[in-house]
This record gives C-alpha cells, sequence and structure tokens, in this order.
C-alpha cells in the first residue's frame, strides 16, 4: 500500500496536472519521504523520468520541472541534470530557486561552485543575490573571487549587504591567504578594498597599505580604503593614507573624507601619520 501510495503521489507532481498550492506540493511530497527505500526508488525514477521530458508546448515547464526539483531536495536525492538545466531556465524567478537549491546539495556535487559561478554573472539581481548568499558557505578561495565578481555587476542594497556578509564568512578562507600572497586574483582585486572594510579589523590594515602603495584600487574605492586606513591604523600605517589626501589629483571632497578620518584617529585613539605633517 504505501509503495501505491509512493507512485500516486509522484504521479501527482511528475504529471500533466500538479497538486494546487504549497499545500498540495506538501501532502506530495512527504509520503515518498518516510515509505523507506523501495518506494522512494519508485518515487526517483518517476521524477527522473518527468525530469527529461521536454514539452516545449507546455509554457509551465520550467515551473513544473522546479517543482521535481524541489521533490529531490525534500527527500535529499540530488539530481546534478535537472539543477544544472533549471540554473539556466528562461525564467530568472526559476533561475533563482535553482541557484538556492545548489547551497543544499553543494556537499554533494562536485561541479557546485562551478554552477554558482555561472550565477554570479546573470543579468537578473535576484540571481546574483542567491548566488552570493550561497558562496558564502563554501570553504574555498575561488568563493570568495566570485563574490567580487559579483560586484562588477550593478549592486543594489541588497547584493552590497549579501556580498558584504559573504567576506565577512569567507573571511578565514581569504584573508590569511591575502597576506601571504597567495590569493589568486584577477579583475576582482578592484574589489578588495570592499572586502577588506566588511571585515573591518585592524589586522587588514597592511594589505589595505600595499594595495594603496601598488596603486590597484582606484576612485571611490582608493577612497574608501585609505578611511579604512585612517579609522584602524598605526602610525606607520596612518601615514601613506595621509600623503594620499595630500596629494595632487585627490579631489577635495575625497580628500576631506580622509582627512577627517585622521583627525578622528587622532581624536578617538591618540594615533597620529608617523613623520612630519607639515
Amino acid at each position: 500500500v504505501i509503495k501505491e501510495r509512493a507512485v500516486f503521489d509522484a504521479r501527482a507532481i511528475t504529471g500533466e496536472r500538479f497538486a494546487p498550492g504549497p499545500k498540495g506540493r506538501e501532502e506530495s511530497e512527504k509520503v515518498p519521504a518516510a515509505a523507506g527505500p523501495p518506494a522512494k526508488q519508485v518515487f526517483v525514477d518517476l521524477l527522473r523520468e518527468f525530469a527529461e521530458t521536454n514539452a516545449t508546448d507546455d509554457p509551465l515547464i520550467e515551473r513544473h520541472k522546479l517543482e521535481a526539483l524541489w521533490a529531490h531536495q525534500t527527500i535529499d536525492e540530488p539530481n546534478a541534470a535537472l539543477l544544472a538545466e533549471l540554473v539556466r531556465a528562461k525564467d530568472f524567478r526559476v533561475r533563482a530557486a535553482a541557484t538556492r537549491v545548489v547551497g543544499h546539495w553543494a556537499d554533494q556535487l562536485p561541479n557546485a561552485l562551478d554552477l554558482v559561478g555561472l550565477q554570479v554573472i546573470d543579468p537578473h539581481p535576484r540571481v546574483r543575490l542567491e548566488a552570493i548568499r550561497v558562496l558564502g558557505q563554501f570553504r574555498d578561495p575561488r568563493a570568495f573571487s566570485l563574490v567580487l565578481r559579483a560586484l562588477d555587476a550593478p549592486v543594489d542594497t541588497w547584493i552590497d549587504y549579501a556580498a558584504w556578509l559573504a567576506c565577512r564568512e569567507l573571511e578565514a578562507v581569504w584573508l590569511p591567504r591575502l597576506r601571504e600572497g597567495k590569493l589568486p586574483l584577477g579583475s576582482e582585486s578592484q574589489h578588495l578594498a570592499f572586502a577588506l572594510k566588511a571585515v573591518n579589523s585592524p589586522a587588514v590594515v597592511p594589505a589595505l597599505v600595499e594595495l594603496v602603495r601598488q596603486k590597484r584600487v582606484a576612485g571611490r574605492e582608493l577612497t574608501n580604503a585609505l578611511a579604512l586606513i585612517a579609522d584602524l591604523g598605526n602610525p606607520q600605517e596612518l601615514r601613506p593614507a595621509f600623503e594620499w589626501a595630500m596629494a595632487e589629483g585627490m579631489s577635495p571632497d575625497d580628500a576631506a573624507i580622509v582627512l577627517n578620518g585622521l583627525a578622528d584617529a587622532a581624536r578617538k585613539r591618540g594615533v597620529r601619520p608617523a613623520g612630519e605633517l607639515t
């Protein structure tokens, strides 16, 4: 009887008509999960059979396949092929939902990081947001590089916060490697100041100073880096911030931000840039 119920409920999900709404999906999914190995396998086989269909005449086929992916997730039975298909779906909502599933199966998918890597450059911000949140759970320097790559695209309030949070979550992965000069970065290095600011610790100041000295940051990122050095640095580290603030070519507004930070350091921490300040 249990096996028959599992088959029935699987067909309720994978047939032409889905159980309407979350309640219907819940009822369809909960029986196979508790039905035991034989019934579960029947359910999985039916899900896979449906996932391989290509009903191009069905305008809701991507949604239906997403329902099947969620059913796989319910019984913790990864379907890598279906997931790879849905992260590239036409509907951005399906792509975003599938991206979140990558995070749940990350330790069971050898190409999980590659799948998320596609999503950080997705044209829709909701997909990029989901990708950044997934990246925060990896313990791989490549995940940090991908978080920074997401900042190449337009950044709204939600993505800014997600990237800030991911940089903090991945701190133990990337910051030691950055100090040792072993962090592989390409064009993403322009966003390093963002990551260092997210960590907000005196431990990041030497790395920031090196970024400034090597001219690896410019524009607003340079101003932010200098302001963070002023806020956290020691006298030797404050010196380059002072010199840059006084240099020709620094806009009056940006120079004011850095100099105000240096003034705050002197007033609140009793720390001034080393050397003559005239």
